[in-house]
């Protein structure tokens, strides 16, 4: 007799039993799968490198250096030393490393600090250029740049929005995603400031905060 009769045979004198019982069973059985894991994403905003200030005015031309970024003539000054007057034009880039992972994660970098940042007689503007350093300072509204990760599903990759793609460099150094160029002017009218303080510059506060739904971010 092989194997598989047996099974019939003791299946049939089970049924006949627990029928004589006036007992009924029914069957469960049981298996498992890999219940895999879900892995939480990033944000991250962190400064690159310390900002040089650079005397750009047009009229100077023994500069012997060039500004980052905007690629003008220009030289460096120590802003503990230089002394601005009317008619000069300074400039400093300011650059961060953001870092967004997941399909759904969408940020806003807050640049409303900079355009406020000059008085007496000075006044402050500022413009926004990718790690490319190709200008996207139109896709500043309200203050605010989105950025959306690498990972990020194909819809939330509009023009509209900045893409990030967390590359590094050697040895895993931070590569900047945005630079934010601040120019500064001293009004070339401007008479009644005599070695006064007209532009004070602290430390520049940015942040990045999450996003979502299509009346924050384009592409939801």
């Amino acid at each position: 007799m092989n194997k598989k009769t047996k099974g019939i045979i003791a299946g049939t004198a089970g049924i006949a039993l627990l029928a004589g019982g006036a007992t009924f069973a029914t069957w469960s059985d049981s298996a498992t799968q890999n219940g895999g894991v879900i892995t939480s994403g990033n944000l991250d905003i962190e400064p690159v490198g310390a900002p040089t200030w650079y005397d750009v005015s047009a009229d100077r031309t023994d500069g012997g250096a060039v500004t980052p970024v905007t690629n003008l003539p220009a030289h460096t000054v120590d802003l503990t030393q230089w002394k601005i007057v009317p008619g000069d034009r300074a400039e400093a880039t300011y650059s961060f490393d953001v870092k967004l992972e997941g399909d759904n994660l969408a940020a806003k970098l807050d640049l409303s600090n900079f355009p406020s940042l000059a008085a007496n007689g000075a006044t402050a503007s500022y413009k926004v250029y990718d790690k490319d350093a190709a200008e996207i300072t139109s896709k500043v509204v309200g203050g605010k740049l989105t950025f959306v990760g690498g990972d990020a599903g194909p819809s939330l990759k509009n023009a509209s929005n900045v893409v990030v793609d967390g590359a590094t460099g050697p040895g895993g150094a931070a590569i900047a995603d945005v630079h934010v160029v601040v120019t500064v002017d001293f009004a070339a009218d401007r008479r009644e400031n005599v070695q006064a303080d007209v532009f004070t510059l602290g430390q520049v506060g940015v942040s990045l905060t999450q996003v979502r739904g299509s009346a924050e971010v384009a592409g939801f």
